[in-house]
């Protein structure tokens, strides 16, 4: 059985978590078993909650299905271990004032190397970008880590299966991730050998500065993007004399991965700690799964194993943005499986989704009432929630994708008045700029100028700051050649109405209405309505058609009621067998 260990730090590493989840559903990262240990101080991060979320969902919806993988997708077993030390918050350790309280020579030194704001800091909510803060904490940390915990459970995994690899993810920038590199690295090492665990190769993924933040409101330690370079500087002149050591016969990481692009994605919140710090997906955190994959895949043990460490740089390239950024010999499938989730996310949402909250009242003869026939209501309620489990997980994805496609670096994004350039992309989006910026506006709109009753004209710098970034994510979303703009935009639109996630408004539009209020009418103007926006381009959601000629959803839908239903007696089989139809509806028309 192949199974895999992979640590992620930090924000950024927690990123990468939650694209791996999103690949290992694609079955693009298709090992039996992924054991995934995330490590962050931040208790509250937004990021580390919302990787947990989306592999709480991702490992739901298998279970629902006992763990089978279903038409090739969902192949791989996730185990994920946190670890969020929470003895961070007492007192003592709590910041550096309280570490050294009662050293009078400590104190000294320690105000000749940080600033007052540093020595202050309550490191609970993260180390803000300042490493040289976050490797005292941790070297702290690490020394009194025996308690059972998600860390020391995942160590006995390791030990356990005998593995012979392990990569820690991070990056080195940061806070959180720049620090655990060098001390997190070093702590794993004693700790693996000291519990008999056998010689392994070690992997470091190192993501350099791939962002930029706006200016921060509150001034005191908080993380400045301007300045990433130079720290940069200062940790890669520090790595190659430690952790990799060149010259030296068993380095700390046998491979280390350099990840990064020379443009770089813009996030709209400068927020370096607790729940707001949820920064959007986007492109670098989901090409970093090719290097947790090249380490994987590497067969014969001298190159596994190296004499010096090896040092790869897995960096984007300068070109359209586009499925070719992953190499299709490492990723053979990728671009069909992807299309395949979203389009049965798209049939689900246009055809299935109002009837199953009508289920216990469907009208009569319909595909539910017909296929729940011998069902009672309680039976039913169990098949809605069972179903709950799938669309919890469809929601992450879409969202997911969105993101990545809203949040492109600048690099590969041309002026959208050159007239070729828009033609070019128009006809692959299938539509005009004018029409996708239509789309992208129905859920993210763009502030108009006020108009002259106005008490105050003119916008406000929120509101000028909001315009801006509002503009770049729509020249990101034409710009790009790995999903269809307008249909990734109206997906996202119901996702947000039919799906939406904690926090979200749910507002019912016209159509959904007009379900409730007519559950007997005749619903072929209102399905008209439903599907105009999303069916009729459904095998363009991608860069290639990979459905046959004419396949629409409803021969999707009539393939689904061609099934057999009536020889299965608990919910639980008629449960599976919707789920393999609705995803077998999709892949019988793949050519």
């Amino acid at each position: 059985m192949a199974e895999c260990f992979i640590v992620f730090t930090g924000g950024s590493g927690s990123m990468v978590l939650e694209s791996l989840v999103h690949m290992a559903a694609v079955s693009a990262i298709d090992y039996d078993v992924i054991h995934m240990l995330m490590m962050d101080v931040d208790q509250g991060n937004g990021n580390v909650a919302r990787a947990s979320t989306t592999v709480k969902h991702y490992c739901d919806f298998r279970e629902s299905m006992n763990s089978a993988a279903v038409k090739g997708l969902f192949k791989s077993e996730l185990k994920l271990y946190s670890w969020m030390p929470y003895h961070i918050n007492s007192v003592e350790t709590r910041d550096l004032q309280g570490m050294i309280e009662d050293e009078d020579d400590a104190l000294w030194l320690a105000r000749a190397l940080y600033t007052e704001d540093e020595i202050r800091h309550e490191v609970s909510i993260g180390f803000k970008g300042h490493p040289n803060l976050g490797v005292l904490f941790l070297e702290n940390l690490f020394s009194g880590v025996d308690e059972k915990n998600g860390l020391t459970d995942f160590i006995h995994a390791f030990v356990a299966k005998e593995a012979d690899r392990l990569m820690l993810v991070g990056s080195c920038f940061g806070g959180t991730g720049a620090s655990s590199i060098p001390v997190f690295g070093r702590f794993l090492r004693k700790r693996i050998k000291d519990m008999g665990g056998r010689d392994f190769s070690f992997a470091l993924l190192a993501l350099q500065p791939y962002f930029t933040l706006p200016e921060a409101e509150e001034k005191t330690l908080m993380i400045d993007s301007k300045k990433f370079a130079d720290k940069v500087k200062t940790v890669l002149s520090y790595y190659p004399q430690t952790i990799m050591k060149p010259d030296a016969i068993n380095p700390l990481y046998q491979h280390v991965y350099l990840l990064g692009s020379q443009e770089r994605v813009h996030f709209p919140v400068n927020s370096s700690g607790t729940n707001k710090q949820e920064n959007p997906a986007n492109i670098i955190t989901w090409f970093a799964c090719v290097a947790i994959k090249q380490f994987f895949n590497i067969t014969k043990a001298s190159t596994l194993v190296p004499r010096k460490t090896q040092l790869h740089l897995p960096w984007l390239t300068k070109s359209t943005w586009e499925w070719d950024q992953f190499a299709s010999l490492v990723f053979p499938t990728l671009e069909q499986n992807c299309a395949m989730l979203l389009q049965v996310a798209m049939l689900y949402i246009c055809k299935l989704h109002d009837p199953v909250l009508q289920l216990g009242k469907e009208p009569e003869h319909s595909f539910f009432a017909n296929m729940l026939r011998d069902y009672a209501t309680q039976q039913r309620v169990i098949f809605g929630t069972k179903l709950k489990t799938l669309t919890d997980y469809l929601a992450r994805y879409v969202n997911w994708f969105f993101q990545i496609v809203t949040h492109l670096p600048k690099d590969g994004i041309t002026d959208t008045n050159q007239d070729e350039t828009r033609k070019e992309y128009a006809d692959f989006h299938t539509c005009k700029y004018e029409l996708v910026k239509k789309a992208f506006e129905e859920d993210n709109p763009i502030p108009t100028e006020p108009t002259k009753e106005d008490a105050k004209p003119g916008l406000t710098d929120a509101q000028q700051r909001l315009r801006a970034y509002r503009t770049l994510q729509l020249d990101s979303l034409f710009h790009q050649k790995f999903l269809n703009a307008f249909l990734i935009c109206k997906l996202e639109n119901k996702r947000m109405e039919y799906w939406p996630f904690e926090g979200q408004a749910r507002e019912m539009d016209e159509n959904a209405a007009m379900y409730q209020k007519a559950p007997n009418r005749d619903d072929t103007q209102t399905q008209e309505l439903v599907e105009r926006p999303l069916a009729p381009l459904i095998n363009e959601i991608a860069n290639k058609r990979f459905l046959t000629r004419g396949a629409n959803l409803e021969s999707m839908l009539s393939y689904m009621q061609a099934q057999e239903w009536t020889n299965a007696t608990k919910i639980d089989t008629i449960y599976k067998l919707f789920v393999k139809s609705l995803f077998g509806a999709v892949a019988h028309f793949q050519q």
